[in-house]
C-alpha cells in the first residue's frame, strides 16, 4: 500500500489538539502554567447513553475545548476552541467565547497546533497580575 503524501492526509480537530497538548507537556519544565492546562470533554460523537449522562452532568453545547487557569494581565484564565479549516465556529461556540471575554477571561479560536501554540506563548507573555 502506497503511503499518502503529507499535504494529503486530512487534518482533524482531535489530531491538532492532541499534538499540541503533547507539546504542552514537553514545556512543562520552560513554561510551568502548561501543567495546569485541560481539556473539556464537551465535542465529539458519543453513544446516545453516554452523551445523555454527560448532559446529566452538565455538559454545554459550545463550551470551547480547552483552559488554561491562570491569570496573565487583565484575564482571568485563557479558553481555547481548536478548529480546522474550512470549519467554523457554531452559534454556540461564538456566544460561550463572548460570555467568557465579558467575563475576564481571554478566549481563542485557534486553526490547529501551530496557532494554539502561538497563543499560549502569547497568553503567557503577559504580565502576571
Amino acid at each position: 500500500m502506497e503511503e499518502q503524501a503529507p499535504y494529503l492526509v486530512k487534518r482533524t480537530e482531535h489530531a491538532e489538539q492532541a499534538a499540541f497538548i503533547e507539546w504542552c507537556e514537553r514545556q512543562k519544565n520552560t513554561y510551568p502554567a502548561l501543567a495546569w492546562l485541560f481539556a473539556i470533554p464537551n465535542g465529539g460523537k458519543r453513544h446516545v447513553t453516554v452523551a445523555r449522562q454527560m448532559k446529566a452532568e452538565g455538559v454545554r453545547a459550545g463550551v470551547p475545548d480547552l483552559f488554561l487557569p491562570t491569570r496573565r494581565g487583565p484575564y482571568a484564565g485563557l479558553f481555547l476552541e481548536t478548529k480546522v479549516k474550512p470549519n467554523r465556529t457554531t452559534r454556540e461556540q461564538r456566544t460561550w467565547l463572548e460570555h467568557l471575554e465579558g467575563e475576564g477571561y481571554a478566549a481563542a479560536v485557534c486553526y490547529g497546533c501551530d496557532e494554539l501554540i502561538e497563543t499560549v506563548l502569547w497568553y503567557l507573555g503577559l504580565e502576571a497580575k
